[in-house]
């Protein structure tokens, strides 16, 4: 590559990278909100590691935070950055479980659905953050940075950023609803499971009411 190139890239990964980056913090911390007992653990293994005045690095929480990195997995199943993948037919067209695609027609693959296949995944609606422990066989299975070799090519990007980021904000300080939230960990589905806010699809996954959802209650740790 030229070094435009190389400068051309890195504008468009920044720029490309902020604003999912942005969105699965948000969403992360919403599932904590829905599910205090996780949000404990997430504490515990922060609190427990580091002064709450210490800026945690990105290497200090790929080592000491797996159930953090496990809750972000879990976040980026159930609500990838992006849904929808475009792959255009190669010449001669492609089959698909029986279904014929001819060439030069562009077939979607859809992330929502694939990261909740009940063929591949237990308990496939639930935020279950475990499944992704010590278990590099379902952090495969977990598409919402697609694969092979047009994976995307900011995924170590968005690590750097939402890791830290988040182990940084649980470490400072407390998270809690507003009283007047419409999304709590009592307001279950028929499984039993908390709902989240609804979302939108555009160019990545959003809120849908963000001026009404988005809403947490964020106070310095005592």
């Amino acid at each position: 590559m030229t070094s435009g190139q190389v400068a051309t890239e890195t504008i468009n990964g920044l720029m490309a990278g902020s604003d999912t980056s942005s969105s699965t913090l948000a969403w992360t911390i919403h599932f904590f909100l829905l599910h205090p007992h996780t949000y404990s653990r997430v504490i515990k293994e922060v609190r427990s590691q580091f002064d709450r005045d210490h800026m945690i690095t990105f290497n200090e929480s790929r080592e000491h935070f797996p159930f953090l990195q496990a809750c972000i997995y879990e976040t980026l199943r159930l609500v990838p950055a992006t849904n929808d993948l475009p792959r255009c037919m190669p010449p001669g067209g492609a089959v698909f479980q029986g279904h014929y695609i001819p060439e030069g027609y562009t077939c979607l693959v859809s992330l929502s659905t694939a990261n909740r296949l009940p063929s591949i995944w237990e308990r496939p609606e639930e935020f279950y953050p475990e499944r992704f422990m010590d278990n590099e066989n379902n952090r495969r299975q977990m598409l919402s940075f697609s694969s092979g070799v047009r994976a995307c090519p900011g995924k170590n990007l968005a690590w750097m950023q939402v890791l830290p980021t988040l182990a940084n904000i649980i470490n400072k300080y407390d998270l809690k609803l507003p009283a007047d939230a419409l999304f709590t960990p009592d307001h279950v589905d028929k499984l039993g499971n908390p709902i989240f806010m609804p979302a939108m699809v555009t160019a990545m996954t959003a809120p849908k009411y963000p001026e009404r959802d988005c809403v947490a209650l964020i106070s310095k740790r005592t």
